[in-house]
């Protein structure tokens, strides 16, 4: 069974716990737009990538991941219109809930510096969003989704290496170490690099660090419920920061970030919802109490930014899923 509805947005509240942490402890919902007109939107971003592809003359190659998620997010739209989307196999709705990641997180990029290079990178490895493959596609995703976020409430930012992103906020320059992980068995190093990245240059700094290849591979995240789902991935976030505690103090305590941000991103199955496949995605807060006021306070007012804006992107359909 598939369910047609629309986009659904979700904001959090947010509590800060004595140790520092970030954790959101409700959420508002908002729903708008209709079954069609999200389709036909997914397939116009399809449309535009490629045309964002072409104008910059990069190829993007064929039988590639890229091309398989423009291709599946037009055949979605198509099917739909035509009356037969519950007959497409269930990856190409996984495709297309995955296109809308990458193009919102690509076609900000049109007519900047590097546009070409920037643009090539998100051809060079796996772009599949459910396999455990380590790739340079999928790090540059995770920089381009975390500047599409920081951006979109309003915090001036832009990529340059190094670190990674660079945000002007409260007239101060933010140093911004994007990492994604492929293994708990490296966090420390993880760490010790963003450090790398920001010291000697940056006054405040933060390590942004992706989890998303640490969930299963070639599953869906299943909860009954949007806030069941929000409570159950923002737990792996905590348990993730609870597990390496150790790292986190070792290299916050110094002062020498300003903190950690740990993000989870997952193709979720809300079986008792209208809307049942999601991209959802929680983000959890790290910082070490007792940093200097000056740093502090950049800290709090840059979250409170970033921190009270939508937190799932909402995509139509239906699949089976892992729990």
């Amino acid at each position: 069974m598939r369910f047609l509805s629309g986009i659904k947005t979700i904001n959090r509240i947010w509590e800060r716990l004595a140790s520092g942490v970030l954790v959101p402890q409700g959420h508002v919902s908002e729903r708008s737009r209709s079954a069609s007109d999200t389709y036909l939107a997914l397939k116009q971003k399809a449309l535009d990538l490629e045309a964002l592809y072409a104008d910059a003359g990069v190829r993007i190659p064929a039988g590639g991941d890229l091309a398989r998620l423009i291709e599946s997010t037009k055949q979605l739209s198509d099917a739909w219109l035509q009356g037969r989307a519950d007959k497409l196999p269930d990856q190409t709705l996984w495709d297309s809930a995955h296109l809308t990641r990458v193009a919102d997180a690509a076609l900000p990029l049109r007519g900047t510096p590097q546009e070409w290079a920037y643009l090539h990178k998100l051809t060079n490895g796996s772009l599949s969003l459910l396999k455990r493959e380590s790739s340079e596609a999928k790090n540059f995703l995770w920089e381009l989704e975390l500047l599409h976020v920081l951006r979109a409430h309003g915090v001036q930012a832009k990529l340059q290496e190094p670190p990674d992103i660079v945000a002007t906020f409260d007239a101060a320059e933010i140093g911004i170490a994007c990492k994604k992980l492929y293994s708990t068995n490296n966090v420390e190093k993880v760490l010790s690099n963003g450090v790398a990245q920001i010291e000697g240059t940056y006054q405040f700094g933060i390590v942004a660090i992706n989890l998303d290849d640490l969930t299963p591979e070639d599953s869906l995240f299943v909860a009954n419920t949007e806030r069941q789902m929000a409570d159950q991935v923002n737990e792996i976030n905590r348990s993730f920061l609870k597990e390496n505690d150790r790292h986190f103090r070792k290299y916050l305590a110094s002062g020498r970030l300003l903190s950690a941000l740990v993000s989870t991103n997952v193709l979720a199955d809300l079986r008792r919802e209208s809307v049942r496949l999601n991209n959802a995605r929680q983000s959890t807060v790290w910082m070490i109490p007792g940093l200097p006021a000056e740093k502090a306070t950049v800290f709090e007012k840059f979250y409170a930014t970033i921190m009270d804006r939508p937190a799932f992107r909402r995509h139509p359909g239906c699949h089976n899923s892992w729990q």
